[in-house]
């Protein structure tokens, strides 16, 4: 649910600003810290100068219970208008914009310097934890989730790439035991039999010693038949 909502200046009664919030959310408590005024200066200004007197700004919920976005975005822009902006000289309130809804892209395509200059400015960029949850559960919710390579297939230059990146790349300790583990009992699959007919044995050569991998691999399987 959403709702708009105004500041008022508890020494003059005065309505300062409006905005639009949500119950989940509860916007209106952000104006009262943000630090410096980043987002805007003139409300901020308000705040400060209300706190210097020993006094907070009064949130006062306009209009509640609002079941559509379009519709609060549409009721708040009514009322900035019917107030009027400070920075224009049509009123007393210190929003910036009479229209505060964030653009849509919906049937829009980015242009290729557009998608360059996205791609600039998160570059180095890391998200953290909780934003890769909350990312993931909202596009479990939506249903649009997928991961890895889901859905897609490499093309054969990729196949490629990968083929030759892994060639005489020795295989780690925990990877050789893992890929032990998972293929013990198994039946070969039919690539796995053809590449078994075709390719050279992986395996050291007489005389020459084991690898670290492997004595942990035969260690363990003679471990399991002892028991």
């Amino acid at each position: 649910m959403f709702y708009v909502y105004g500041l008022f200046n508890p020494i003059t009664n005065q309505l300062f600003y409006v905005g639009k919030g949500t119950k989940k959310n509860n916007r209106h408590n952000d104006h009262l810290t943000e630090r410096r005024g980043k987002e805007n200066r003139l409300r901020w200004k308000q705040v400060c100068d209300i706190r210097k007197e020993g006094l907070e700004p009064i949130i006062q919920v306009l209009i509640d219970n609002i079941d559509n976005e379009t519709i609060a975005y549409n009721e708040e822009t009514k009322l900035i208008k019917e107030y009027g902006k400070v920075i224009d000289g049509t009123g007393i309130l210190t929003n910036i914009l009479d229209e505060a809804r964030p653009p849509s892209w919906k049937g829009r395509v980015k242009t290729e310097e557009h998608r360059k200059n996205l791609s600039k400015a998160h570059l180095g960029k890391t998200l953290s934890e909780e934003t890769k949850k909350r990312i993931i559960e909202t596009k479990t919710k939506n249903g649009t989730f997928k991961s890895g390579m889901e859905g897609k297939t490499h093309t054969d230059g990729t196949k490629e790439k990968i083929r030759q990146s892994k060639l005489n790349v020795p295989m780690s300790i925990d990877s050789s035991i893992k890929k032990s583990i998972l293929l013990k009992n198994k039946p070969w699959s039919d690539a796995r039999k053809k590449a078994a007919e075709t390719q050279k044995k992986t395996g050291p050569k007489k005389g020459k010693p084991w690898t670290e991998a492997r004595i942990l691999a035969h260690q363990k399987r003679k471990k399991n038949t002892n028991e």
